[in-house]
């Protein structure tokens, strides 16, 4: 099912997954996070989701500020 703005149901559940790791610092969950990413990356599904591929941007930008490595 598809909203009234185009983004699908299932699409925004994938985002939110991604997106629920912002702001938790060293209480990031890595794991959850890089199964996250690695399932919606480009060539997969949702790799071409601009919202996606937006929330990833925002994820590791995060993740780079706490852990650098």
């Amino acid at each position: 099912m598809r909203s009234a703005r185009g983004f699908g149901a299932f699409a925004q559940r994938r985002r939110a997954a991604i997106i629920s790791q912002l702001g938790k610092r060293e209480a990031t969950d890595l794991q959850l996070l890089a199964d996250a990413i690695k399932e919606n990356l480009p060539g997969t599904r949702f790799g071409n989701e601009f919202f996606i591929s937006k929330a990833i941007g925002w994820a590791l930008r995060d993740l780079y500020r706490t852990n650098p490595t």
